[in-house]
């Protein structure tokens, strides 16, 4: 079925605001290494960075469960501001830990983007949302390829502008995150009472007592333990044992890490308007085996080739769980309000593994070593393919 008019206006619009954020990511791809080349970041302050990018959206539900019913407007202005303008004053950014202010005010308003963005979606295309999805999504990890690329060889070549780019991310982010409020500013609320604070268990306890819903967050839960495992432990080894400049890095992290879900990501939200979820999950969690399996071989046998390869395979699986984790949560929504608050606990939960997983990582790796890290990895994607697979028996 074709899209109407306010539909295609809709899905222009996020578009145009998927090749901005592209390439504010495309620039962000890099942190881990400007971080480590340009401000000596220690192997704990690599760690910390994957904490901010995962734990920051604890507060995604909370926001939503206030907002659910309610205009964003002044959510999406905060984040711009705070989120995004803020890197104006990338001049600053002197020293790691100053870096680490910077990415925790970016990374925490994004738990606003992401259940906004994603609620746009059910409002606007119902059951073909899928398909706009994969359309916009592809558009963004295009830019976010050629924003990492053009951005890692300039830094190879002039190491020491990379202030002049994170100011960039105020641009970039401003017009993103511009282009968001006029889309929420279309949006006609019902007039609905403050929530009050003592509902919040309420609604808590009604989301936990959904058995399909919580055994599909377990199941996400599972992968991304074996997620964060890898947060820590792969950049490190690109940047310390294999020693990537920053060409090579957006490569391997905005080239070959996002090729194949380039590739395949329409595909993936037209499967998803079709099959079920422990499907797409079962598959996407089982290739993702390989991806710290290949690595492991890499460290083995010194080779470059074998990590790329292993990140070919992230790509892969990443592709259908990209398209869960946006879209999954809604599948078990009856109205937009509980898409959003189901949709922002599950983001929540994504901050909840942030906050353990990345130090679970640093912890192993500081003890046991890099090795371990991708052995446990490889251990929980398997439990959580073996999961979805068993769910999708039982249906």
């Amino acid at each position: 079925m074709a899209y109407d008019k306010r539909q295609k206006r809709v899905l222009l619009l996020l578009v145009l605001a998927a090749v901005f954020d592209g390439l504010t990511q495309g620039i962000l791809l890099l942190q881990e290494s400007i971080a480590r080349k340009a401000l000596a970041a220690s192997d704990a302050q690599i760690a910390v960075i994957g904490m901010l990018v995962h734990c920051t959206m604890l507060l995604s539900f909370f926001v939503a469960w206030f907002f659910a019913k309610r205009s964003k407007r002044g959510l999406v202005a905060i984040g711009g501001i705070l989120g995004r303008l803020v890197f104006v004053f990338s001049y600053l950014i002197t020293k790691s830990w100053i870096f680490l202010v910077f990415l925790f005010l970016y990374y925490a308003l994004f738990a606003i983007q992401i259940p906004v963005m994603n609620g746009f979606y059910r409002q606007t295309f119902g059951d073909q949302r899928g398909k706009a999805f994969g359309l916009v999504r592809m558009v963004l990890i295009l830019f976010t390829m050629a924003g990492s690329f053009i951005v890692g060889r300039c830094l190879d070549a002039r190491p020491d502008t990379y202030r002049l780019f994170l100011t960039l991310v105020a641009l970039t982010g401003a017009i993103t995150y511009g282009i968001i409020y006029y889309i929420e500013s279309t949006i006609v609320y019902a007039p609905a009472p403050r929530p009050a604070l003592r509902e919040l268990l309420g609604s808590l306890r009604a989301i936990v007592k959904r058995p399909d819903f919580m055994r599909f967050e377990a199941i996400f839960m599972t992968y991304g333990l074996a997620f964060m495992l890898c947060v820590p432990a792969v950049p490190i080894y690109l940047l310390r044992e294999l020693k990537l400049g920053y060409a090579e890095m957006s490569l391997a992290q905005g080239v070959v890490a996002q090729s194949v879900i380039l590739l395949l990501t329409p595909f993936a939200g037209r499967v998803f308007d079709r099959m079920n979820v422990w499907k797409i999950g079962g598959f996407s969690f089982g290739m993702l085996i390989l991806y710290p399996l290949l690595f492991l071989a890499s460290m083995l046998a010194a080779s470059k080739g074998l990590a790329y390869l292993g990140l070919a395979f992230y790509s892969l699986g990443l592709t259908g769980v990209n398209v869960l984790w946006n879209l999954g949560a809604t599948s078990f929504s009856k109205d937009e309000g509980e898409a959003f608050l189901l949709q922002s606990f599950h983001v929540s939960l994504t901050g909840l593994r942030g906050l353990v997983g990345p130090l679970l990582g640093l912890l192993i790796l500081s003890r046991l070593g890099l090795a371990w890290n991708f052995v446990f990895a490889a251990g929980l994607f398997a439990a959580a393919m073996v999961w979805s697979l068993v769910e999708l028996r039982r249906r």
